[in-house]
């Protein structure tokens, strides 16, 4: 799963204000550009609120909504270079299974 993925990003917090874990703040950050939806994270609320889960857990396996500030605040401390891995990872997984193939593309209406 991705989640997997962002598990072991830097966390440079000291004390104990920790009510949002990096790695929800990241797979946040990753669903909004995933989902390519501005109020993303707004949505995810009123769903869990409705329907009691939402797509953050259950597509990405995030446990938290923190809002953009606090995913801004969290992901400042974690170095692009931890990024480049994980990103490198999910692109060959996706390679691997066909999904960046020119045929997947090509049969698929946008």
């Amino acid at each position: 799963m991705i989640s997997d993925k962002f598990a072991n990003l830097t966390d440079a917090r000291t004390g104990e204000n920790t009510r949002y874990e990096v790695s929800d703040a990241a797979l946040s950050a990753f669903a909004m550009f995933f989902m390519q939806n501005p109020s993303f994270l707004a949505q995810q609320i009123n769903l869990q609120k409705n329907k009691g889960k939402n797509n953050l857990q259950t597509l990405f396996g995030a446990y938290s909504n923190p809002c953009d500030n606090q995913i801004r605040n969290l992901l400042d401390a974690v170095s692009p270079v931890e990024l480049y891995a994980i990103f490198s990872r999910i692109f060959n997984d996706l390679h691997a299974t066909g999904y960046l193939s020119p045929s997947w593309f090509s049969t698929r209406a946008y």
